[in-house]
């Protein structure tokens, strides 16, 4: 019996890298998914508890810790990403620092209903979705606008680090 490869199968389809979409906030208040050039899906570590007994080691399970999410999105002039993202960081609670307001700061509330919405969808060839994460309460964690250089002409880049409590994952039956 010859062996073929699995790939011959053409029922079978592997999800591309290239075939998602994100959703950044909302649509009155969020980046352009066309904008968002990168990101990294869940990545979960489950943390270990030791045991010793004698001379023995026995590890069980421990809590479940999510690590956050890396986002590139590209800076365009219109719609402007800079505004929108610093937006967001204001709308955390964040206020530039006067001898008036110099005691506010930012909370986890204002920080995640600043964002709102943090979706992952990964598409098929026809666009339809086959599965998505949903990030449950997401706030900015960190916000690099990047450097600037006479020397290059690359598209200027937001890199954004996106803190959040849990995924909820979702595969689409096709």
């Amino acid at each position: 019996m010859a062996k073929t490869s699995f790939w011959t199968n053409v029922a079978l389809q592997p999800k591309r890298k290239f075939r998602w979409v994100m959703t950044l906030g909302t649509s009155a208040s969020g980046i352009a998914q066309y904008l968002i050039k990168s990101v990294t899906r869940p990545d979960i570590t489950i943390a270990e508890k030791e045991h010793r007994f004698i001379s023995h080691r026995f590890y069980f399970p421990g809590p479940i810790e999510y690590q956050p999410l890396s986002v590139k999105i590209a800076d365009a002039i219109s719609p402007n990403g800079a505004k929108v993202i610093y937006d967001i960081i204001r709308n955390s609670g964040y206020q530039i620092p006067t001898i008036c307001n110099a005691t506010t700061s930012v909370s986890k509330k204002k920080a995640t209903e600043a964002l709102r919405s943090v979706i992952i969808a990964q598409l098929d060839a026809d666009g339809k979705e086959v599965e998505r994460w949903t990030f449950a309460r997401p706030w900015i964690q960190r916000v690099n606008f990047n450097d600037l250089d006479y020397e290059v002409e690359d598209i200027q880049d937001i890199e954004l680090t996106i803190r959040y409590d849990w995924a909820e994952f979702e595969a689409k039956i096709i």
